[in-house]
């Protein structure tokens, strides 16, 4: 298909090529993603980076078990900076 781009001028318009003037093909779509799609869109890719380092990079399970255990000791430190975050969301909340 082509379309006037400016002063008359044509030039093919390919599925998905966005121009500069804000022609785009038609038929090609993306969907909106709202936060709660958003949200879950990043946990599964930082899932799936973490995931990757595991099986590519063993020696990194070393260090994550330090970190493990030096949290095992210090669990209340863990929880107050949880109550910490928790609150400032809570605060920052429009109403």
């Amino acid at each position: 298909m082509r379309r006037p781009i400016d002063n008359g001028r044509f030039a093919s318009v390919l599925a998905g090529r966005v121009f500069a003037r804000g022609f785009v093909a038609e038929g090609v779509r993306s969907a909106p993603m709202n936060r709660q799609t958003r949200l879950v869109a990043r946990l599964l890719a930082i899932g799936v980076i973490i995931a990757g380092a595991a099986v590519l990079l063993p020696h990194v399970l070393d260090g994550l078990q330090i970190l493990l255990r030096a949290l095992r000791h210090n669990w209340w430190l863990v929880v107050l900076v949880g109550l910490a975050v928790w609150v400032l969301l809570a605060l920052g909340k429009k109403r």
